[in-house]
């Protein structure tokens, strides 16, 4: 879909209708979009309320999926693709709510999960499971360092620490994690 930004013309248009008839268009798109609803909820009722609403919502969605029953024929596999439908779901979550410590909470549920499960898996011959949990170490790692207050590094760099030493020691081989070596020495 091609993202369009308002054409000067089509504001004067809007700066000429009346509040009835912007409210019902902005009522009938709240209906038709839920990011949209959700973006109106945050602009004239309390945002921190909303946010912590959709952490709460998308922290459940988001174990739900890590725990998927459905099994595929190899762990890899099953571990490969639940780890995609939880960052799918991560990435709903940060289209609606742009809270950086929220984001970065839910990437450290996902990153626990996979280490505690799926460790094991690791330096096997199924490479695109290692690449995916290195992307999304590494945008854990960049969303706490440069999104977050430095106050915020404590709470999280104990786990990055324990987390990037397993990375290292079967996953070498991935340039996103040696790229990452001068950061934990």
């Amino acid at each position: 879909m091609v993202k369009e930004k308002m054409s000067p013309e089509l504001k004067e248009i809007l700066h000429d209708q009346s509040i009835k008839k912007l409210v019902s268009i902005i009522q009938k798109q709240a209906n038709k979009d839920t990011a949209f609803l959700i973006s109106l909820k945050m602009e004239f009722l309390d945002k921190e309320e909303i946010e912590e609403m959709l952490y709460e919502e998308y922290s459940q969605i988001i174990d739900s999926k890590l725990y998927d029953s459905t099994r595929y024929t190899r762990v890899y596999m099953h571990a490969y693709k639940t780890l995609m439908n939880a960052v799918k779901e991560l990435n709903k979550f940060t289209k609606l709510c742009k809270n950086k410590k929220m984001e970065a909470d839910l990437l450290a549920l996902i990153m626990e999960y996979v280490f505690e499960n799926y460790s094991d898996e690791f330096g096997t011959y199924y490479t695109q499971f290692d690449n995916k949990v290195a992307i999304t170490f590494q945008r854990w790692y960049n969303v706490v360092t440069k999104k977050l207050h430095p106050d915020y590094h404590v709470e999280y760099f104990e786990d990055m620490e324990k987390y990037y030493n397993i990375l290292k020691r079967k996953c070498d081989h991935i340039d996103r994690v040696y790229g990452l070596e001068y950061v934990f020495k």
